[in-house]
């Protein structure tokens, strides 16, 4: 039994190294659970003006790239696919609405509002560096989806693609170094578990030699 005991606080620890991922559909939810938070807007143009980037465009220290050119827009240059209360948004406008964010060493946390139209709300499928996939359901145009992702595991990228094309929408992309407490918790409390178990083996081994004798 002791043996299996042994087995089992192992399992737990070594289960609280993998990779762990929560997913928040609201800011205030998402933002609670960390600390200092960096937010590009997105901010540049004028009233009713537009900016292109062929390849890439550089926003604080995260690149983002789409399927081909992106734009940052302000929402006055056609409010039908660009008012979203939201201020400029960037914005890719191929055939398979893609944008990807590469990210800077050590980013644990990445939030979002997503935003789709043709003519239509559109699913946003989100892919992460660490392989995992979530299918997020926009809202009717006009309003924002909010997607949040917090990893144990650094996430150096993450893509988003409009499932059903053109006309994909980011806007207050938001994230966070701050690495998450609870599985980091997990394994500090199974090492504890582990090195008990065996000090109270030894102290029964001590006691029954001393026995013997």
């Amino acid at each position: 039994m002791g043996k299996l005991a042994v087995i089992l606080l192992l399992l737990a620890a070594a289960s609280a190294t993998q990779a762990g991922i929560i997913s928040f559909n609201d800011w205030d939810t998402f933002s609670s659970r960390l600390g200092s938070v960096t937010t590009i807007d997105f901010e540049e143009n004028e009233r009713r003006r537009w900016r292109s980037y062929r390849d890439q465009a550089l926003f604080a220290d995260v690149v983002f790239q789409g399927s081909g050119n992106i734009y940052t827009v302000d929402p006055d240059y056609y409010r039908r696919f660009y008012d979203w209360n939201s201020g400029d948004v960037l914005s890719d406008q191929q055939a398979d609405g893609r944008i990807t964010a590469y990210l800077p060493q050590s980013i644990y946390a990445i939030g979002v509002d997503l935003m789709t139209f043709r003519p239509f709300a559109s699913d946003v499928r989100v892919v992460l560096s660490s392989g995992d996939i979530f299918d997020i359901a926009t809202a009717n145009p006009g309003n924002r989806t909010f997607a949040g992702f917090i990893s144990d595991e650094a996430i150096s990228s993450i893509t988003f693609e409009s499932l059903s094309g053109r006309f994909l929408n980011i806007d207050n992309f938001a994230y966070s170094a701050q690495v998450p407490e609870p599985r980091t918790y997990l394994l500090f409390g199974s090492a504890i578990f582990v090195l008990a178990f065996f000090r109270r083996r030894w102290k029964q081994f001590g006691e029954e030699d001393h026995t013997d004798k």
